[in-house]
């Protein structure tokens, strides 16, 4: 996979896209403060989309923590994401009561999954050189991870273009073919393909 992402990017990624973002200082200071305590409660891969899916609903519905996710048994992390929520939604309480919700919510969730707040511009410095292997340059943007271009001056394209399966039941998404025949750029569940 291409992606290069390192412990404090999340956050790193935030703050960057905070700095482009046209919105009162208000609304920055909350989704900050937020996006820093789900980063400090080290959260990795399901988890970390566990608890920011259900914040976002229990928030915009008005409603309280169930129970069952403060339970050993009953909750998939052993009782850890209801501590998470309501860490999170103290946070909330102390710091966005002012905001309004449906922005702070739709901002908190792409940051909190890597995604851009603020339309690409696709300038030079929003990428940077991922491969450069079989005489040809592969760059990233640093802003969306998932979008590349195939050369510095090619058209960008994004790797959640299309679903795809094929014959023998696997699922891709992103490029498919190449012209020796074999996948580039995939991501999903074939491991037979993917390099």
């Amino acid at each position: 996979m291409y992606f290069e992402i390192k412990e404090g990017d999340s956050l790193q990624h935030a703050k960057n896209e905070l700095n482009l973002l046209d919105e009162d200082s208000d609304i920055k200071f909350c989704l900050l403060r937020l996006l820093e305590k789900l980063h400090s409660q080290g959260h990795s891969g399901m988890s970390a989309a566990i608890v920011t899916n259900t914040f976002v609903n229990l928030v915009k519905d008005g409603s309280p923590i169930p129970g069952y996710l403060f339970t050993e048994e009953e909750d998939f992390y052993g009782g850890m994401t209801g501590t998470a929520l309501e860490e999170l939604m103290e946070v909330y309480d102390n710091n966005c009561q002012h905001c309004d919700k449906s922005k702070v919510l739709g901002y908190f969730h792409k940051l909190a999954f890597f995604k851009p707040i603020t339309p690409l511009t696709f300038s030079e410095d929003e990428w940077h050189l991922v491969d450069n292997g079989d005489n040809m340059e592969i760059y990233q943007n640093r802003r969306d991870y998932s979008v590349f271009k195939d050369g510095k001056d090619s058209r960008p394209h994004t790797i959640n273009a299309y679903y795809m399966r094929n014959q023998e039941g696997d699922t891709f998404i992103g490029s498919l073919e190449t012209p020796k025949g074999t996948m580039r750029n995939c991501y999903g569940y074939s491991k037979r393909y993917c390099n």
